[in-house]
């Protein structure tokens, strides 16, 4: 230990080379632990290279770090876990999530075991983790895993595991272990959000060095959204920003598209300076570029305008140099540099890298001498046209330094452009959307600097104009998105044939909230034209006496839903997901009404309409933006109150608008999606009385096709029976803008056919602009119609106004709008429902997800108009309908051969953990597999046509692609929504897999555990099963079998036999189309009447699955490895179906002699009368169950 080249002798060596390696202190907790992986890696790959005897091959595991390695490994990966969640379990206390009683308890555990009093909540790892669980419901959780408490266990559970491995200091960890506990450790910052600022904390208050590096980290971000966008969006163009970003993480949509929009508003301005005629040669310097490849998707885009155009990148030198590595160490980057390029001095200079097309500065842009000295060394730039472009860069400045920039910018060339793409806070820094993205920021350690002293497009056009850039036109990034130069209609539709997509009014909170400016020094051409987003100016207008007050937060706890809607039962409100809110409206609790303990599944975007006597009406809406719902239910008040299912629509819709007709009893619905990329332009009628629904023929021109539309019913109606007419205006139509027009409607169910005619509304008021909405809630009270919220094609409209209208056969008239004033507190009304109680309105819940920032969850309001009474609104419960319980399947350690008999003959699917099943564990990863199963060899897959990967064996939804397995592995490797069953390689339709067999080369690292011998001597088939993202279809097997879990995480759902009558398995059918997973997480009536049983599979374990079990699997890691061994059950030796039968899943003989009875019987009774025939059939199901009994 303290000789020669001991331990103790070269901690100072090797602490020497390390920094050598790695100069530059790592600040970023993931970061951090990104280097560490990548370090671990690297190390393993380079010892890999010497050579090992291939006798010794698959009987060791791999250690690639010695003891002082692994030492300092673990110490610095246990400071980070624990800082990062004391500082996040801080946060949690300081937001009200943390449980008194839960803290005391561990508290009190920590003081039991003599431990001494810790600083805030500095316990060690595993203590921190069981504090998290605890709150597994009350913290808030970020990630993929959000939202999923199951998810979320399984990762705190495996770093507990981790965290009692970590503490046993052995300092000879495989490389397999030290892997998973940096992937484990990866994955829990992921989920607690660990931020960049984290790091700072701890080091006291960071200087300008850590500043630097928290604004650069912001690049990795960046960059790897526009990486989804590239490979989902720009999938023909060559993908540049996969270079940049090693490992391709698909963004959700909201994300994905406001980076797509963000990269085309910079297109479009490159893209106009590059068409525009000038004197000089042009050169394009990117300010703050980070790992940006703006240069080479021009040159790819557009090879004529860009072959004499010079590209400048700028930013730190640090990230700078990584780039200048990556370029050119990459063919496909460093073709852009020609032969003729040259590198420039680590050290020394600030032009890292020179050719006649690209070059690369690493230098400050708090510099701008050295900065134009630089440049200058490149090229005159007096005698060049420039355009300067900064994306969301030159914000992290201070503002003047920034101000200095774009003054400094305005000199620079013969003629000068500035395209900047940045934040702005059009609506104050008090909009939630505004207090999240600041926030969010903040939190990052990268505040905005200048967005509070230029918070809108006027603000920004000024400070140019007053800096040297006579001409200036600027956008918020809706309006772009609106203008055909940046987004033309045919781009706007395919976009959402891409992916699914239904975050309107986040994407439209984005947009709003970021702003495209192109400066120009050029006078020659005029101005250029300014767009002004100035919010109205009337918003605190009066008339008839109306007027709109907001009386506050009226609960004591926020209602966290969003797109549901509400309903008066009495004195409660209802509103509803998977679950219901109760609400008194009056402060006086007493007992919760009683309500129906079952109803329609969970859903968002229905309508839900009051239809008098009727009941409440409550149409469509969807589970996913993919996935529409027809479905209909009537709630029927009463003594005892329920939900009763009504015809279901003509079609699927949701974001559709219903409208109650005057004091009738009669429901109208207007437009809607069909699914995520069709509208629908039809118009339904539905009469309770007679309980269907009839399609409105249309007299005349039609208004296009629009959703999440505003309708109201006319107050002054005609005279003639049976006619109704109101105002139809806004909504979104299918090129994805908002509509500007609005129309009178007038219908007429006096018809055979109910018919519908439009007519267009012309006024002089410039109020009309108020009610071109989406997704704003309206509400007739007394003589006026108001409309809540939603967002519109005018900037002033963004979730917290309230219109009053007052409509007439004529016309309508906007008589009052109220917008918030100074520090009046106004709802944010984005998804949220608006309940009428007297003169008052009730604003419940409702929020938005900003982006990448965050989401803000509306507390409730109460509206007032006219009346001044008080109200007080308490919550005072939130329940579920009826669900059904997911057992979790027990675990136990296998005994002995008769153990395993005698669970076998009990019929009861079993989890036998931590079995040994020889070397597979350890040698079965994707290299290996590859290696010995052969990189060409071709295999037949199920591809998923789906995002989501919920594969269905009835509807067909995915491919069976043939495909080399070297291909095969890779896209498992990403998480692909790929499925690999291996058939039998001789004979696939013939005979069933065997392990042995078809892969020789692996059988031998596989064995059952010798106490399962009673399997080997019935064996019937052994698949090797490979799952990427993929859920497997629920079906049931003829055939019991042991699914042997390799490698990754599977969860499981069973149910036993007698459930096959609920779980829609057609005649003669093994498979079913319900999604299981989905229905348990929004607790659908379809699994009320079932019994499942969850089993979540690791490494080692082994699930006995019973036959006819049905069962369905989902991935919980990217990537799932086993072995499923069927065997023949003895007492069935006789029963089993003749023929072939590769799966093992051919139903018994019995029940394929059965459904050919049962086809004689129906032939038999198909000639009788119907009641005869329903008489004798209801007789022949009562004796055939007696003779199954006897």
């Amino acid at each position: 230990m303290i000789g020669q080249h001991g331990w103790l002798e070269s901690t100072a060596q090797t602490l020497y080379d390390r920094n050598k390696q790695s100069p530059q202190m790592k600040t970023r907790i993931l970061d951090g632990i990104r280097k560490i992986a990548k370090d671990v890696s690297e190390l393993h790959q380079t010892r890999r290279t010497q050579p090992v005897a291939r006798g010794t091959v698959g009987t060791h595991v791999a250690v690639s770090l010695d003891p002082r390695e692994q030492s300092l490994l673990y110490c610095e990966l246990e400071f980070n876990l624990t800082t990062a969640l004391n500082i996040y379990v801080s946060e949690e206390l300081d937001k009200g999530h943390l449980s008194p009683d839960n803290l005391k308890k561990v508290s009190d555990e920590w003081h039991q075991k003599g431990h001494h009093k810790v600083i805030g909540f500095r316990y060690d790892l595993e203590t921190q983790l069981e504090l998290v669980s605890l709150h597994i419901n009350d913290f808030s959780f970020h990630g993929r895993r959000q939202g999923n408490t199951t998810e979320i266990a399984l990762l705190l559970n495996e770093m507990k595991m981790n965290a009692r491995n970590m503490r046993v200091r052995t300092f000879c960890q495989p490389d397999s272990t030290i892997a998973k506990h940096l992937v484990d450790s990866q994955s829990l910052f992921n989920l607690i959000n660990a931020s960049t600022i984290m790091m700072a904390k701890q080091e006291g208050s960071p200087g300008s060095q850590t500043l630097d590096d928290l604004v650069m980290g912001t690049n990795t971000s960046s960059i790897t959204s526009k990486r989804s966008v590239e490979r989902l969006y720009h999938s023909k163009e060559t993908p540049f920003f996969r270079y940049f970003v090693p490992k391709f993480q698909r963004r959700a949509p909201l994300i994905n598209r406001g980076y797509w929009l963000r990269l085309r508003a910079i297109d479009t301005i490159v893209h106009r300076f590059l068409t525009k005629e000038t004197a000089g040669k042009k050169v394009i310097i990117n300010l703050g570029c980070g790992s940006d490849v703006l240069p080479w998707q021009c040159h790819a885009r557009y090879e004529n305008l860009g072959s004499d155009v010079l590209f400048i990148d700028v930013d730190y030198p640090d990230l700078m140099k990584k780039k200048r590595a990556i370029v050119l160490q990459t063919p496909e980057l460093r073709n852009l540099l020609g032969n003729d390029f040259t590198v420039g001095d680590e050290d020394k200079d600030d032009l890292l890298l020179r050719s006649n097309k690209y070059c690369q500065l690493g230098c400050d842009l708090r510099q701008l001498d050295r900065l134009r000295m630089t440049l200058e060394s490149v090229i005159n730039l007096s005698e060049c046209a420039i355009l300067f472009v900064a994306e969301v860069s030159i914000t992290y400045m201070d503002t003047q330094s920034a101000d200095s920039l774009i003054q400094w910018g305005s000199t620079v060339g013969r003629e000068n452009n500035f395209c900047l793409l940045e934040q702005i806070l059009p609506y104050g820094k008090r909009h939630p959307f505004a207090q999240q993205m600041l926030g969010h920021f903040v939190k990052l350690g990268t505040p905005l600097r200048s967005v509070e002293q230029y918070p809108t497009v006027e603000s920004q056009a000024s400070r140019f104009q007053s800096r040297g850039w006579p001409r200036v036109e600027i956008k918020d990034l809706w309006q772009a998105w609106s203008s055909e130069e940046f987004v033309s209609d045919s781009e706007r539709i395919a976009l959402d044939d891409i992916e699914p997509f239904d975050e309107w009014e986040e994407f439209i909170l984005f947009a709003r909230h970021y702003s495209i400016l192109h400066a120009s020094t050029d006078c020659s051409r005029g101005s250029l034209p300014q767009t002004s987003t100035s919010v109205a100016s009337e918003s605190a207008k009066t008339f008839a006496g109306l007027r709109v007050e907001i009386i506050g937060e009226s609960t004591k706890k926020t209602t966290r839903r969003r797109f549901g809607n509400s309903m008066i039962l009495r004195m409660s409100l209802n509103s509803r997901e998977s679950t219901y809110d109760v609400f008194s409206l009056d402060g006086q609790h007493g007992a919760p009404p009683q309500l129906p303990p079952s109803g329609p599944p969970a859903r968002m975007c229905f309508s839900l309409t009051d239809l008098g006597e009727y009941g409440i009406m409550l149409v469509g809406g969807r589970t996913s933006p993919s996935y529409a719902l027809s479905d209909c239910w009537l709630f029927e008040r009463g003594t005892d109150p329920r939900w009763r299912t009504m015809p279901p629509l003509p079609v699927p819709l949701f974001r559709h608008s219903a409208l109650r007709l005057g004091s009738s009893s009669l429901l109208l619905i207007f437009g809607g999606k069909k699914s995520s990329s069709q509208l629908s332009d039809e118009f339904f009628l539905f009469n309770p009385q007679r309980a269907c629904w009839q399609r409105c023929s249309v007299l005349g021109p039609a208004p296009d096709s629009c959703f999440g539309s505003i309708v109201c019913n006319s107050i002054s109606t005609a005279s003639i029976p049976g006619v109704f007419s109101g105002m139809l205006a806004g909504g979104i139509s299918k090129e994805g803008r908002i509509a500007t027009k609005q129309y009178r409607w007038e219908l007429n169910v006096y018809n055979t056919e109910p018919t519908i005619s439009f007519s267009p509304i012309t006024t002089s008021s410039s109020n009309s602009r108020l009610v071109s909405s989406f997704g704003a809630q309206a509400v007739h009270l007394g003589s006026s119609v108001i409309i809540c919220g939603g967002m519109g094609a005018d900037p002033c409209l963004h979730g917290q106004t309230i219109t009053v209208v007052t409509t007439s056969a004529e016309g309508f008239e906007v008589e009052s709008f109220s917008t918030p004033q100074n520090d009046e507190p106004m709802p944010f009304m984005i998804g949220s429902s608006i309940v009428q109680d007297c003169s008052s309105l009730l604003v419940l819940g409702g929020g938005a997800t900003c982006f990448s920032m965050g989401t803000f969850w509306e507390t409730n309001f109460t509206s007032r108009l006219h009346s001044l009474s008080n109200s007080t609104i308490d919550l005072i419960g939130c329940r579920k309908f009826s669900a059904t319980s997911t057992v979790t399947m027990p675990r136990i350690q296998l005994e002995s051969a008769e153990h395993f008999q005698r669970i076998v003959d009990q019929g009861k699917p079993v989890i036998f953990k931590s079995c040994s099943i020889g070397d597979c564990q350890q040698k079965w990863t994707p290299d290996f597999l590859v290696s010995q199963i052969g990189a060409n060899e071709k295999f037949v897959i199920h591809e998923s046509h789906e995002d989501t990967g919920v594969l269905d064996f009835n509807s067909k939804n995915f491919s069976y692609v043939t495909d080399s397995f070297g291909n095969i592995m890779s896209k498992l490797q990403s998480g692909a929504r790929v499925y690999l069953r291996a058939l039998s390689r001789d004979k696939p339709s013939e005979l069933p897999a065997k392990l042995e067999e078809d892969f020789p080369n692996l059988a031998g690292d596989f064995t059952l555990p010798r106490e399962m011998a009673y399997i080997k001597d019935h064996l019937f088939s052994s698949v090797l099963r490979l799952s990427g993202r993929a859920n497997m279809w629920l079906h049931y097997d003829v055939m019991a079998n042991v699914y042997a879990q390799v490698a990754g995480v599977r969860r499981m759902i069973l149910f036993p036999p007698s459930d096959v009558k609920h779980l829609s398995f057609a005649p003669g059918a093994s498979s079913s189309s319900v999604n299981v997973f989905q229905a348990l997480e929004t607790s659908a009536s379809s699994l009320r009447a079932t019994h499942p049983q969850e089993a979540v599979i690791h490494p080692g374990d082994i699930l006995l699955l019973p036959a006819l079990w049905l069962h369905t699997a989902a991935p919980i890691t990217d990537m799932s490895t086993a072995v499923n061994v069927f065997f023949r059950d003895p007492g069935q030796k006789d029963h089993y179906s003749p023929g072939r039968d590769v799966y093992g899943n051919k139903d018994l003989e019995a029940y394929e002699k059965g459904r050919q009875a049962i086809a004689r019987i129906a032939k038999s009774l198909h000639s009788l009368p119907p009641v005869a025939r329903e008489f004798y059939l209801c007789r022949l199901e009562d004796e055939l169950q007696l003779a199954t009994e006897n």
